[in-house]
């Protein structure tokens, strides 16, 4: 049961047609809008997966160990300036949790409802297309694990007088 659920789970999850996203965030006391658009799913690996039958009625999916790769089409608008490109994405040690529970409604047809549902990704890399500026937000990309680096390398020499 396990293989075939998880081999055609994994099917469908490659047709998965993936809601473009638009907002806005306050910068500066100007409004960046921005959107992600025509998002389509490369590839996607279930790593491990279990399972499991709980109650009569309850079925839980656990998977660790995924990963998913996207991409798809930024562009935003800051003030009069505007840009867009591609972007690729990669979501790697995706860990998935859900309980399901299957029933019947009053006129006895089956009703799948989820109960409970989690998730974490272990790590996400983005890489930014744009023409020439691409170099630009590439590096921008790149601030926040260099920071998370040097913070660590930080704590670990001043608690322990030594680097990672």
């Amino acid at each position: 049961m396990k293989d075939v659920g998880v081999s055609w789970a994994m099917k469908r999850v490659r047709d998965i047609k993936l809601p473009d996203v638009s907002d806005s965030a306050s910068v500066i006391l100007v409004s960046v809008k921005y959107t992600l658009s025509g998002i389509e799913i490369n590839s996607f690996g279930a790593g491990q997966s279990e399972i499991t039958n709980r109650a009569p009625r309850t079925i839980r999916l656990h998977l660790i160990k995924a990963f998913l790769h996207l991409n798809g089409n930024w562009r935003y608008k800051y003030g009069f300036i505007s840009h867009s490109g591609t972007f690729n994405a990669n979501a790697n040690g995706i860990s998935v949790y859900l309980g399901i529970a299957l029933g019947m409604d009053r006129s006895e047809k089956p009703t799948v409802n989820v109960g409970h549902c989690s998730a974490n990704i272990n790590s996400l890399t983005v890489r930014v297309q744009a023409g020439w500026l691409t170099w630009f937000y590439n590096l921008i990309l790149k601030i926040c694990p260099a920071i998370n680096t040097a913070i660590n390398d930080q704590a670990q020499s001043f608690f322990f007088g030594t680097k990672r």
